[in-house]
C-alpha cells in the first residue's frame, strides 16, 4: 500500500484528489492508455473510441533529455484516472489519535475557522496491485519512464542523442529523478465518453506558447537570451518600439523597423558564422554568452549605421519616423527594408566580411550604391528572382538564400564571384535558379546602381 497526502475537491460533477507522488511510485502505478488497453482493443474501438493521441517521439528526444539535464526542471500536474477499487481516501475529519490514554479526533485540534475543511484534507491510500491510466501528461510520464528505466530501444536513442551533444554523463542523473515529487490529479470518471471529453477539454483549452513568446521568455537558449538583453537594455535600438513583437510581417505603413523573429534569425546567423555551437536547451556559461553577445551587438550596430537607409530611419523617434517612405517600392532602399531581404543582406555581409578580400567600407559602399527599388510593372533587377509580377516579395528559405547569393554576386562582380564560390557548384546553381525564375537566358546581369 502506498499512502500520499491528498486534498479532495470537486469541479462540476467530477470528484478529484490533488496529490503528490514520487516519480518511481507514480510510474509503478500508472500506464499510458495504449499500454493499459491493448493496441488491438484500441483499434477495434474505432475513431470514436480513442482516449488519447499516440505517443510522439518528442518524449524521448526532447522531454527525457530535459529532465535529465536540468536540476531546475518542472512539469505540470499529471491527470490520472481514479480506480475506486484501488484507492481509498481518509480525511483528517475521521482520524483519531491517542492522547494520555484517550482517543481524540484530529479535527478537534484544528483551529476553529479551518475545521470545516478537515473533511477535504487527508491521505489517499493506493494498493500495490493493478494500475491506473494517464488521462493527461502521458508524454511527460513516458519521458520519466525512459529517463529512469529505459527500454533497450529507448536507451539506444538516448545514448545517440547524448553522444551527439557530448552529454553521456547525464545518464548518471536518472536516480535523482526517482524521488521527484510530481503533482498528480486523480479524477473519478465514468466510462470512455467522460474520459474522451476530459482529454479534448484539457487540450482544446490549453494554449501552446508561441515562438515569439518563447524568444522573449526562454531562459535556456543562448541566442534568445541575447535578444532579450538587446531589447531590454537598448543595446542596439534606442527603444523597444522599433521592434515588431510578434510575427514576421512588416506592412509598408508600419513605423516599426524589424520583427523580433527576424532579429533573432540574424543573431543566430552571426553565431553560426562565428562557429558558435550552443546546445539548444542549455544556457551557455555567462562569460561565453557575454562574449558572443558583444560580437552580435557590434555587428548589428555596424549594419544599422553603415547602411544609409537604416541609419536615416533609426536617427528618428520610433513613433515618428520615415520608415513607410523608405519601404515604398519606389524608394531606392525599399527591398532591404523588408524582413526577409534584411535577413539575406545581413548574412551576405557576414559572408563577405569572412570570405572575401573586400574591406568593410567597400562592402557597405557597394550596398548603398545598389538600386533596391522594385516598383510593380517595372523591369527591375529583382523581378522573378525575388519579386513576383504582382510586386510582392517571394517567401521561403530558398528565396532568402537566392537573394543572399545574388547580393554577394552583385557586390563582388562576376570575376570575383567565381573565386568566392569556387570549390562548390553554387554559382552554377544560382545561375540556373535565376534563369528559371526570370525566364531569361545567359548569365546573371551586373547590378543596377542608383
Amino acid at each position: 500500500m502506498t499512502t500520499v497526502p491528498a486534498i479532495k475537491g470537486k469541479i462540476g460533477d467530477k470528484l478529484y484528489f490533488q496529490c503528490t507522488m514520487n516519480a518511481k511510485d507514480l510510474i509503478a502505478r500508472t500506464e499510458p492508455v495504449e499500454e493499459h488497453f491493448s493496441k488491438q482493443d484500441i483499434k477495434e474501438r474505432g475513431e470514436r473510441g480513442k482516449l488519447q493521441r499516440e505517443l510522439n517521439k518528442r518524449y524521448l528526444t526532447d522531454v527525457a533529455p530535459y529532465l535529465l539535464r536540468n536540476k531546475d526542471r518542472f512539469i505540470p500536474s499529471i491527470v490520472v484516472n481514479l480506480d475506486p477499487k484501488l484507492c481509498e481516501f481518509s480525511s483528517l475529519e475521521n482520524l483519531s489519535i491517542p492522547v494520555e490514554g484517550k482517543m481524540h479526533r484530529v479535527k478537534e485540534a484544528i483551529q476553529f475557522d479551518y475545521r470545516d475543511q478537515a473533511a477535504n484534507i487527508g491521505f489517499l491510500h493506493i494498493k500495490d496491485v493493478g494500475s491506473m491510466y494517464i488521462l493527461d501528461g502521458q508524454h511527460r510520464m513516458a519521458a520519466y519512464r525512459a529517463a529512469i528505466n529505459p527500454s533497450e530501444n529507448e536507451k539506444k536513442v538516448l545514448q545517440k542523442k547524448f553522444e551527439d551533444t557530448e552529454e553521456t554523463h547525464l545518464f548518471d542523473n536518472s536516480n535523482e529523478l526517482k524521488s521527484d515529487q510530481i503533482s498528480v490529479l486523480f479524477i473519478s470518471l465514468k466510462g470512455d465518453v467522460e474520459m474522451r471529453k476530459l482529454f479534448t477539454d484539457v487540450n482544446s483549452n490549453a494554449r501552446t506558447i508561441s515562438q515569439d513568446q518563447k524568444i522573449g521568455m526562454d531562459e535556456r537558449n543562448g541566442f534568445y537570451k541575447i535578444i532579450q538583453n538587446i531589447i531590454d537594455d537598448n543595446l542596439v535600438f534606442s527603444h523597444s518600439d522599433w521592434i515588431v513583437p510578434a510575427g514576421t510581417s512588416l506592412p509598408q505603413n508600419s513605423l516599426k523597423f524589424i520583427p523580433k523573429k527576424t532579429l533573432t534569425n540574424i543573431v543566430e546567423i552571426i553565431g553560426e558564422q562565428n562557429d558558435v555551437e550552443w546546445k539548444k536547451n542549455v544556457l551557455p556559461p555567462k562569460g561565453e554568452l557575454e562574449k558572443v553577445q558583444t560580437i552580435c551587438v557590434s555587428f548589428l550596430n555596424e549594419l544599422f549605421s553603415k547602411i544609409d537607409g537604416y541609419k536615416r530611419i533609426l536617427s528618428h523617434d520610433p513613433t515618428d519616423n520615415p520608415a513607410p517612405k523608405y519601404r515604398n517600392p519606389e524608394n531606392t532602399f525599399a527591398l532591404i527594408m523588408k524582413p526577409l531581404p534584411m535577413l539575406a543582406l545581413a548574412e551576405a555581409v557576414l559572408l563577405l566580411k569572412k570570405h572575401s578580400d573586400l574591406d568593410t567600407a567597400k562592402i557597405y559602399k557597394a550596398i548603398n550604391n545598389i538600386n533596391w527599388s522594385y516598383k510593380r510593372g517595372d523591369d527591375h533587377q529583382f523581378l522573378g528572382s525575388v519579386i513576383n509580377i504582382d510586386g510582392n516579395i517571394q517567401t521561403g528559405k530558398g528565396i532568402k538564400d537566392r537573394l543572399r547569393d545574388l547580393i554577394i554576386y552583385w557586390i563582388l562582380g562576376p570575376d570575383k564571384a567565381k573565386i568566392f564560390f569556387a570549390g562548390n557548384d553554387r554559382l552554377e546553381k544560382l545561375t540556373e535558379e535565376w534563369r528559371r525564375a526570370t525566364n531569361k537566358d545567359g548569365d546573371i546581369p551586373e547590378v543596377k546602381n542608383k
